[in-house]
């Protein structure tokens, strides 16, 4: 099971961590694109 912040058992809320993640990871990939257009105009492209 994946540690979150240091806590062992999260089995009772180990969905909302899991809803909560997913979200984090589709923000992240929002993000990414959003900084890689803007990126083509300021010459940064790797902003990975």
């Amino acid at each position: 099971m994946v540690d979150y912040w240091g806590l062992k058992d999260l089995r009772p809320i180990a969905p909302l961590a899991e809803k909560a993640r997913i979200e984090i990871l589709e923000y992240h990939t929002r993000l990414k694109k959003i900084r890689d257009r803007f990126g083509r105009f300021q010459g940064k492209t790797d902003l990975r």
